[in-house]
């Protein structure tokens, strides 16, 4: 970002509009757990291309935090959300807000038009683990 202050004005000569909204809505960003290792795992077994969009979505989600919607984000149930990653392969993320913080909790690739119950199950099952500790 380039500007220059003239008296007591700031003039901004060029701002691209993601760091101008940036600017002047100051959000901090949310911090992103992984539930598990698994998680980093699943990621890691995943092509590069698909890693790098999900790595990116991931980033997308610490940035905007409980106001990134769809395409990105879709809510589940009442405390269960999903990361949507679009591209050969449709993977999805779900997650959970917790804290101050977002925690990933299960990941897969999706086959179906509907989510799987066992995925589903897997991500519920992790959830009440986690308010039990």
């Amino acid at each position: 970002m380039v500007f220059v202050l003239l008296e007591t004005t700031l003039l901004f000569l060029y701002c691209p509009p993601a760091k101008l909204y940036a600017l002047f809505n100051p959000v901090p960003h949310m911090r992103i757990l992984f539930f598990y290792k698994s998680i980093g795992v699943f990621i890691n077994t995943l092509d590069r291309s698909a890693a790098t969009k999900v790595l990116r979505t991931i980033n997308l989600l610490e940035r905007f935090g409980s106001q990134l919607k769809m395409p990105h984000s879709k809510k589940i149930d009442r405390d269960l959300f999903e990361l949507r990653i679009r591209g050969q392969q449709e993977i999805r993320l779900l997650y959970t807000f917790y804290k101050d913080g977002a925690i990933l909790l299960h990941g897969f690739i999706k086959k179906t038009e509907k989510m799987p119950l066992r995925e589903l199950l897997t991500a519920r099952h992790k959830l009440t683990l986690l308010d039990v500790t």
